[in-house]
């Protein structure tokens, strides 16, 4: 099996560390400044197995060394915790008036508690609704047969 290249081992690594952001580990990587084509190149590089073997071995250096530095499930807990009730600083005219909530952080931690416990994790499903006003394809309808199926449509609201 071919080796990965240095960009690879570089992008397998940055992967992990900005999060599982496939698009921005590209970009940071390859310093490509398109997104449709960073996002692009990403999933090809997330769909070959020798990309997938190495993300298993950067998680796991990363947490061999989280271990040894002392950072486990507990303290990455209680920081999520902490987070849960971040406040920042509200200023007028340069000086501190008070304190107020800091959204952005506690949305964060809600986000990383719920990637972390698998909370609220959804599994996408493929619905096929058939016999209902709105399943039709109109891309092969006559004009008229869009005015009675808007027509159609409007009614059932």
């Amino acid at each position: 099996m071919k080796q990965l290249n240095n960009n690879q081992l570089a992008f397998c690594e940055e992967y992990v560390k900005n999060g599982f952001n496939g698009a921005k580990a590209y970009r940071n990587v390859y310093e490509q400044e398109n997104k449709q084509v960073c996002a692009s190149e990403a999933y090809k590089m997330l769909r070959d197995p020798r990309i997938q073997e190495e993300i298993n071995n950067v998680l796991l250096s990363f947490r061999v060394v989280g271990f040894e530095v002392g950072i486990d499930r507990k303290v990455i807990m209680e920081a999520i915790k902490r987070m849960m009730s971040a406040t920042k600083p509200l200023a007028k005219d340069g000086e501190v008036i008070s304190e107020v909530p800091d959204w952005q952080a506690i949305n964060n931690a809600i986000n990383t508690y719920a990637k972390l416990t698998g909370d609220f994790a959804t599994e996408k499903k493929d619905v096929l609704v058939t016999g209902v006003v709105g399943t039709e394809d109109v891309k092969n309808m006559t004009p008229e047969e869009r005015r009675e199926y808007k027509d159609a449509l409007l009614r059932e609201l």
